[in-house]
């Protein structure tokens, strides 16, 4: 047994090195980055300008999210979760999205800059 339990451990990287390759292979299969081309797409929301992802109940966030073409799979850029699932509500139509803003200008105050 114990045999098995080392060579099971020996094959096992540890969690965090789990979740690098984990992460690698996701960037790689879905969208075809790799992991330097993630990196030059920034850091922050390209909406917000937020840095962190939706807050976790753990007290952590979520990382930031590939923003891509469902049809062609071309990569956008990087969105926290609240800015993509606010496009994905608006199906990506750049017509219902000016409609919305047109609608926020019309009906709701602007928030006052200091």
């Amino acid at each position: 047994m114990a045999l098995l339990q080392r060579k099971y451990d020996f094959k096992r990287p540890n969690k965090t090195e789990r979740l690098k390759d984990s992460r690698r292979r996701h960037l790689r299969g879905t969208y075809g980055l790799t992991e330097e081309q993630f990196k030059q797409l920034g850091d922050r929301c390209q909406i917000c300008g937020s840095t962190k992802g939706r807050p976790r109940s753990n007290g952590t966030n979520d990382s930031l999210v590939v923003d891509h073409c469902h049809d062609t799979g071309r990569v956008m850029g990087l969105l926290c979760h609240q800015c993509n699932t606010g496009i994905g509500h608006f199906y990506h139509d750049t017509q219902l999205i000016a409609n919305a803003l047109q609608y926020v200008l019309k009906t709701h105050k602007r928030k006052e800059i200091a």
